[in-house]
């Protein structure tokens, strides 16, 4: 198994520090109320009107709960430095709001810590799209847009 290692050299990656996580799971849990929103809201589509009120109830209810875990998250990112610091850079890039810049740090927080074309992999650029971006970029002289 030691011979396997040394063969393929895999990278080494850091473990998640406490504050990640805590993003992870927050991020997992608003994950679960926004599906059994939306699992709410087809059943309130093809409902008797007899449990309508119910359901629009617990609608409410979970909104109401999302609105708690957005709370929580944007919490969570100004408690630390260096989370503000990554959410103001993910920010800056156009069309990059709150949730998607907490879930991508949630999710890929090694994003920054490497070179762009470990970044890329990372983030699920395949091998054929980056050599139609390289093709891309040595015929039309472009920068790599990440």
């Amino acid at each position: 198994m030691a011979e396997f290692a040394l063969d393929i050299k895999p990278i080494v990656r850091p473990l998640a520090d406490k504050d990640t996580e805590e993003i992870k799971a927050i991020m997992t849990r608003r994950h679960q109320v926004r599906e059994m929103i939306t699992a709410e809201r087809n059943r309130l589509y093809l409902s008797n009107t007899a449990v309508k009120p119910s359901i629009e109830e617990h609608i409410e209810w979970m909104k109401n709960q999302l609105k708690d875990i957005d709370k929580n998250l944007e919490d969570q990112i100004k408690k630390s430095p260096i989370w503000k610091e990554k959410d103001a850079l993910l920010r800056s890039v156009p069309g990059v709001g709150k949730i998607t810049s907490i879930t991508l740090m949630g999710s890929l927080p090694e994003l920054g810590k490497t070179k762009p074309q470990r970044d890329r992999c990372v983030s699920g650029r395949s091998a054929s799209q980056q050599r139609q971006w390289h093709n891309a970029r040595k015929a039309y002289h472009f920068r790599w847009p990440c």
